[in-house]
Order: C-alpha cells, then sequence, then structure tokens
C-alpha cells in the first residue's frame, strides 16, 4: 500500500491550475523541474504531517508494520530533527542520560541544547581504529556506573556498517527501567532481507532512521519509530513543534513508495546484490574491512585508490585515511563494476590506522565565550561539538579542553563545528 502517493498521482492525473503552494505550481522549463507536478502541500485530501489523520497516517501505519514498531512518525528534515523531537521527549523524564562517545554530532548538539547531564559509554576500536558500537557489555557497565540517569542513547549500524545487538541491549535497558533511543539512521534498509541484522525499530523505545541514507529516497526522508505508549503523545506533540510546518512532499511521497515497493520486492532484489558484492569482494585485490551489512562496502585502497576512484569518476560515499566507503543498493547495482574498473590495479603502499579519538579532557565552563583559530584554541575549553564530517563523531565536545593533540588530529582535514575558521571556546583557559 501507498496511500500518499496513489492520492498525490490522482491529483496530478487531474491537471488541476494550480494557485497554492510551492510557488513552482507543479512547473518548470529547465529539467531540475522534473517531478515539480507531485510537490504539493496541505490540501483537503493530501493530509497535514503536522496532525495526520488521512493518506500520511495510514502510510505511517503501514511503516510500522514493516519496521515491527508499534508507532511510526516521517520526517522530511532528516534523522537530526528526529533525535531533537525523541531527546525533548527524554528531558521530560530524566535530566540525566547515558551517551555512546561515538554518536552523531546531533545527539551532543541535542544533549546541550536540551541541558542533559551527560554521562559517556566510552569508545572502543578495532584493530583498524574504526570505532566500534557499544556491546551488552558495555551498555551494563554503564547502567551500573550511572545508576541515576534514566536514559540510553546509542547508535547502530555506524559509518562503516558495523551494528550492536538490538534484542540483547534492548531487553537490557528495559530490565533496568531505562529509557533506549536508538540512532540507527543508517539502517532504513534492514527489514527488507534476511540477510541484515536485526534493527532496533523493533526493540527500542525510540528509534530513528533514515530513510534518503540507503533506500531511494529524496533527502530528508527520515522517521521515528516508537515501541513505548508512555512516550508516543510526546512525540507526536515535540513533532508538531519542532519540524517545519512545510514538509517536502517529494520526500513523503518517495518514502510511501519506496517502502511499498521494498515490501514488495526488496527481498529478491538484495539477495541479488548480495551475489554480485560476493563476486567483487572475491575479485578486488585489496583489504575489504569486515562489517555486518553487505551493502556497506569499506575498502582498503590508499590515496592510490582514491586517486584511481577520481580517474574512472567512481565517487564513494567517503574516505577516511586509507579506506573507502560506498554505499550499495538495487539502485546502483549495474554500476558496481566500476569499483573494480578503479581499483583492479590499485596496490595500497600504506596501511594507516585510523588514530583513535584523543582522550577527553574536561574542565568546569566558566566565564564567557570567544571565537578563536584552532592553534590559538589550545588550552581552552569548547563551547560546542568539533570534529570531522563524514562520519560526524565529535572528536572535542562541549566542556572538553581543546588539546594539542586534539588541534594536530583536527588540522587539514574536513571538519565542522568551526565558525568562519574558528572555534568557539572560553575566554580564559
Amino acid at each position: 500500500m501507498k496511500p500518499l502517493y496513489d492520492k498525490i498521482c490522482e491529483y496530478v492525473a487531474k491537471n488541476p491550475a494550480r494557485f497554492h503552494m510551492p510557488a513552482h505550481f507543479g512547473m518548470g522549463d529547465n529539467p531540475l523541474f522534473s517531478s515539480a507536478k507531485y510537490d504539493v502541500t496541505e490540501l483537503d485530501f493530501s493530509d497535514n504531517l503536522q496532525n495526520p489523520t488521512g493518506a500520511i497516517l495510514e502510510s505511517e501505519k503501514e511503516c510500522a508494520k514493516t519496521y515491527g514498531a508499534k508507532n511510526c512518525f516521517y520526517l522530511t528534515s532528516g534523522s537530526t530533527t528526529g533525535v531533537f523531537i525523541a531527546m525533548s521527549a527524554i528531558r521530560n523524564r530524566t535530566d540525566e542520560i547515558i551517551v555512546a562517545r561515538s554518536s552523531h554530532k546531533s545527539v551532543y548538539a541535542a544533549a546541550r541544547t536540551l541541558g542533559f547531564k551527560v554521562r559517556y559509554i566510552p569508545s572502543s576500536f578495532d584493530k583498524n581504529g574504526i570505532p566500534l558500537p557499544v556491546t551488552e557489555k558495555d551498555v551494563e557497565t554503564a547502567l551500573e556506573q550511572y545508576p541515576s540517569a534514566g536514559a540510553c542513547v546509542i547508535t547502530s549500524p555506524n559509518y562503516f556498517g558495523m551494528t550492536a545487538d538490538a534484542k540483547s541491549i534492548s531487553a537490557l535497558v528495559k530490565k533496568r527501567g531505562k529509557i533506549l533511543f536508538v540512532d540507527e539512521a543508517h539502517g532504513a534498509h534492514f527489514p527488507f532481507s534476511e540477510r541484515f541484522e536485526k534493527g532496533f525499530s523493533g526493540f527500542s523505545d525510540i528509534s530513528v532512521t533514515s530513510f534518503h541514507k540507503t533506500l531511494p529516497v529524496y533527502s530528508g526522508g527520515a522517521a521515528l519509530f516508537c515501541n513505548n505508549d508512555t512516550l508516543t503523545d510526546d512525540l507526536l506533540r515535540l513533532r508538531a513543534d519542532l519540524h517545519t510546518t512545510s514538509p517536502c512532499y517529494l520526500t513523503l511521497l518517495s518514502m510511501d513508495y519506496s517502502i511499498d515497493e521494498r515490501r514488495i520486492s526488496g527481498k529478491e532484489k538484495y539477495e541479488k546484490l548480495f551475489e554480485k558484492v560476493n563476486l567483487l569482494k572475491e575479485k578486488l585485490p585489496l583489504e575489504i574491512i569486515k562489517n555486518d551489512d553487505f551493502t556497506r562496502l569499506v575498502v582498503r585502497c590508499g590515496d592510490n585508490g582514491f586517486s584511481a576512484l577520481r580517474q574512472k569518476n567512481v565517487v564513494p560515499e567517503m574516505t577516511f585515511y586509507d579506506l573507502a566507503v560506498f554505499i550499495l543498493s538495487p539502485e546502483n547495482e549495474e554500476r558496481i563494476d566500476d569499483i573494480y574498473d578503479a581499483l583492479k590495479d590499485v596496490k595500497c603502499e600504506s596501511a594507516r590506522k585510523i588514530p583513535p579519538l584523543p582522550a577527553p579532557v574536561f574542565k568546569k565552563v566558566t566565564g564567557g565565550g570567544a571565537y578563536l583559530p584552532l592553534h590559538d584554541a589550545i588550552g581552552h575549553v569548547s563551547l560546542g561539538e568539533v570534529g570531522t564530517y563524514p562520519p560526524g563523531i565529535p572528536v572535542v565536545a562541549y566542556g572538553e579542553v581543546i588539546t594539542e593533540n586534539i588541534a594536530d588530529f583536527l588540522k587539514d582535514r574536513d571538519v565542522f563545528g568551526f565558525v568562519n575558521g574558528r572555534l568557539y571556546v572560553t575566554i580564559d583557559k
């Protein structure tokens, strides 16, 4: 079922004279506007994301069934909005939370904005220096260490396709009477094949996923899933408060359509993709980093590989130290051989490990703030989050000191947290 998509298609088929937003009015000479006719607003038949009662609500219910959740709440402004909504609902119940140190920057921003006391689960790394998902033991240790914390926030899968144990961690947190919120932004495809690990959407109190990251959905397409009846009303209210009142209907329609399409043919498509990915892995003369998601290909190819990819016009999701990360899907399956053609003759001459996150140094925040260049900020306390993007994990968080090691780590990288080339830090060291 794709109720919202079908409703809008009926409207488009009538070729109406449009005098409503958006002001492209479904027209445009440039190819950019080829889908504009499907982009509408809140009309008497198209429902309203602020308070869905029609086609959007029907679509959300179908999506919840697909993901094994009690409730689904669509978003068109990405998982970051979902993080703020979820953590605002949690803030109504507790002011202290446990957070995996390898969480996305949006988790830190929400925690800081909402005034949480944050207790960290330290990061663990594999032999390559990749931050690993938390384990059941990691969560159990943190719950014992911080018994007054009312919620736990973790990420699974991570940017490199590695997952945490959804069932055991969810059961543990529930047994302790705490709220579990999972950033599952990179796992929207998990329900559609038994080749994937079980996701958290059917187990955790709240989870957020970004459909646009791994499904054929326009940017910003995401959803919150909720299995805790005591949180449902708050999430609906907070979505109305924090989400844009002008949701992109192209994004909503692409979610409605693509989830239904995957529901019907996903198993067959991912099985075919699995076979092709395995063949690629067998042929590539380079190290493949082991993970839990076969659609997230991580290849150690170094600078030689990066140059070869550029020359062949093959664009990965991310290059990070010696690693290239590729997102594979039924939609780009026919281009997978391009990866092989680009890398088949490459030799990775170096074996640089990703350096671990510098150890955080905490210091009480006092006084006002100032914007300083990176070198001048050494010794000052950060008043925001700073790190490399992707993957968007803060190297330094609010209340942590900018050390010389951190400055060296950040130098000459693509980073977030800078404002016009400067960092926002305390005036005094």
